[in-house]
């Protein structure tokens, strides 16, 4: 008896889709960490975005004296330092261009994982821009005594973080998150108010293992 198999009744599908994707890498955009973003209204007429910092003020010492007279009391005004800081706006991104057939013939869940790359692919351009601005206008301390990058003279210590953090409190910098007070669960003690800081996954373990590290 001769068995009729798919070499003469060919499978009507060739191939199925599993009805799910394989799970993408997440990206952490941590450079968006401690910035000011600005928004630009649509329509406005502008492509320019601005921040604003209104400076400190000299601290008076002397006392004020009584307002007397018959005008209208007023004192000696102390106008204000402020600084702009103005950035043009540019457009970034990709798109992806789908013919009929790529259209019609993959199931309906392939369009809505192609938004959530374009969608991933938009916060790590960001973040890739966020970082390359901070990181042409920081001011950089190298570790050991070091004037470059190739020139590093060692490790990262507590005693270059806390020349750092020395540094930002004296220009009165705001942290940039608040003071922990610890708890009654296992393991938490008191943190003081923080900066936020970025590493290299290399560097990570090291720090890490520096004494008081949390």
């Amino acid at each position: 008896m001769t068995v009729t198999d798919t070499t003469v009744i060919t499978k009507p599908i060739n191939a199925m889709f599993t009805r799910r994707f394989l799970e993408r890498a997440q990206y952490k955009t941590h450079y968006f960490m401690g910035t000011d973003p600005a928004t630009l209204t649509k329509n406005a007429g502008t492509a320019t975005a601005l921040w604003r910092r209104i400076e400190h003020l000299t601290v008076s010492t002397s006392t004020l004296s009584e307002l007397t007279g018959e005008s209208y009391p007023t004192r000696t005004a102390v106008p204000p330092t402020v600084t702009d800081v103005q950035k043009a706006v540019s457009k970034y991104g990709t798109h992806i261009l789908l013919n009929e057939e790529a259209d019609v013939f993959n199931f309906n869940g392939t369009t809505a994982e192609l938004l959530d790359v374009l969608a991933d692919n938009a916060g790590r351009v960001v973040n890739q821009i966020v970082r390359n601005e901070m990181e042409d206008n920081a001011t950089i301390v190298y570790a050991g005594g070091g004037s470059s990058d190739a020139a590093t003279g060692g490790v990262v210590t507590a005693a270059v973080l806390n020349n750092v953090v020395n540094l930002l409190q004296r220009n009165v910098a705001d942290s940039f998150l608040a003071m922990t007070r610890g708890s009654v669960n296992v393991g938490t003690v008191p943190i003081l108010a923080a900066y936020y800081g970025i590493c290299h996954p290399d560097v990570a373990y090291d720090i890490a293992q520096i004494s008081g590290f949390t």
